[in-house]
């Protein structure tokens, strides 16, 4: 086989590097062979190749890549093949026909994907890494940027409107009204998209106490009952003679009754708006409802189903168009529901109204699970 001198550049090869007849017998079996299999060269030399590292299932294919690489005089796979101790190793596989003296063998280079792939899985994980931290500079950039307009907007049509610079007429009223809305409309979209942005990322963190449902749901009416009043809608909250507790964040919940409320009002044209609080039993598990129920332009199955798709349009009898919105807040709500183990359900009938209901564990059960 090799001479000393080349055996010793054999040796020193990162890659592992074996010799065979044709037919499969191994002639040459260098250390890094044996570390890489785990079989000492005594045990390997005189042994088909196919038979002593082809995992089990693969040892058909030897004599197929034997003879392509007799034919074409080289060749390059990737493939499993088996360590002593039964392993599976992914490995990359140089094989080339040597010639010389009218004898012919086989020349197989290989080498452990192990490392390599692992640097890649690294790589990609640091890839990953990366854009989050980009899409995260880029959403406080925008935030920043945007946010600040948008209050400095709303800010000075407020400052119109109390005609500090001086009297308005009814239309420009009307239309300073119309710029005030929408900006805190598109403010309040920006920053559902930031919150959706941290919850995807799992940069979100909740505060979690022992909250009474009446109480909490009670410091959102003053903010909605003049909406309601203003388009001529009834507004209702009810809740049961004992009050109900759960375990989680306040703010988070508040928010999502507070996307709600808000989307039964603005898709609510003539009837009522009514809050309920009660308790029931949500998949199994005892849980505090807080139901939202209008009568708005409801909602069709399909669009139902599409509630949790991110940027979904709730245009519901209306068709396309007619209702602004990018869902963006039902979405939110949805995530953030999931992230106090609760859910939020919906029952709708098109053309007569909508009732979304929020379930949360209730205190003894949050602590249970």
């Amino acid at each position: 086989m090799p001479t000393d001198f080349a055996k010793l550049i054999l040796e020193e090869l990162p890659d592992a590097v074996i010799v065979t007849k044709p037919g499969g017998e191994i002639v040459c079996w260098t250390r890094r062979a044996q570390a890489l299999f785990g079989y000492p060269q005594a045990e390997a030399l005189g042994r088909r190749l196919a038979q002593l590292v082809l995992a089990d299932g693969q040892e058909h294919d030897g004599p197929a890549i034997e003879q392509h690489l007799i034919e074409h005089g080289d060749a390059r796979y990737e493939a499993l093949w088996r360590h002593r101790d039964g392993s599976r190793l992914p490995v990359d596989c140089a094989a080339r026909v040597l010639t010389a003296d009218g004898r012919t063998l086989l020349l197989h280079t290989v080498r452990c994907l192990r490392e390599r792939r692992r640097h890649e899985r690294a790589a990609e994980q640091n890839n990953a890494h990366d854009k989050h931290n980009a899409t995260d500079l880029f959403l406080a950039s925008m935030s920043h940027e945007l946010r600040t307009p948008l209050n400095a907007i709303i800010g000075f049509a407020g400052t119109l409107l109390m005609r500090l610079p001086g009297p308005v007429t009814p239309e420009q009223e009307r239309q300073l009204r119309t710029i005030q809305a929408s900006a805190r409309q598109l403010l309040a979209q920006i920053s559902d998209l930031i919150d959706l942005s941290k919850i995807a990322s799992g940069k979100v963190e909740l505060r979690l106490e022992a909250l009474e449902c009446h109480a909490l749901i009670a410091e959102l009416l003053p903010v909605f009952q003049p909406q309601a009043h203003q388009k001529g809608l009834q507004f209702d909250f009810n809740a049961p003679r004992d009050d109900v507790h759960v375990r989680c964040d306040r703010l988070a919940m508040q928010r999502i009754v507070s996307k709600l409320v808000n989307n039964a009002i603005k898709f609510t044209d003539s009837g009522a708006v009514r809050i309920e609080l009660d308790t029931a039993d949500v998949g199994g598990r005892a849980c505090a409802t807080v139901s939202v129920s209008d009568t708005g332009i409801g909602i069709t199955p399909e669009h139902q189903r599409m509630l949790e798709r991110a940027f979904s349009r709730l245009d519901g009898a209306g068709g396309p168009g007619q209702f602004e919105g990018t869902g963006l807040g039902l979405q939110l709500s949805l995530q953030l529901a999931q992230l106090l183990n609760g859910q939020i359900s919906v029952a709708s009938d098109l053309r007569h109204g909508s009732v979304f209901t929020l379930a949360v564990p209730l205190e003894a059960e949050h602590d249970a699970v």
